[in-house]
């Protein structure tokens, strides 16, 4: 399994896109169900990539997905399995951090942190 930040970038509005890409290179199908759920939100997180996290590690921040008013997160939803040697895509949307902050570390559940990731804008 393998995650790759395709890009991460401020947008109006005060928010950060983040699209980024899973290929699965095992034997058997991920990334249904609750794998990347925010466990505070499984049961509408089902099929979506909510738990994805944003860390300005210099200020001591946590960024979680954004949600709407139902509580649903503004990223990639009812997604399907990743199959074995296909790569998928995948976005999600968050608060944005100060305009100091030029680098930030990516969370995939699943996934080593993706460090000093750079915010372009």
């Amino acid at each position: 399994m393998k995650a790759v930040i395709q890009e991460l970038k401020r947008t109006s509005g005060g928010t950060i896109s983040l699209k980024f890409t899973i290929t699965n290179g095992s034997d058997k199908d991920v990334g249904s169900g609750y794998e990347f759920a925010d466990k505070d939100h499984e049961i509408t997180d089902h099929g979506s990539v909510g738990g994805v996290q944003l860390i300005d590690e210099g200020g001591k921040k946590k960024y979680f997905v954004v949600r709407d008013t139902d509580g649903k997160c503004v990223c990639s939803q009812k997604i399907k399995e990743v199959k074995p040697g296909e790569t998928e895509n995948f976005w999600a949307r968050f608060p944005a951090p100060p305009d100091t902050v030029q680098k930030i570390t990516v969370i995939v559940p699943h996934f080593q942190p993706m460090d000093d990731v750079p915010l372009s804008k």
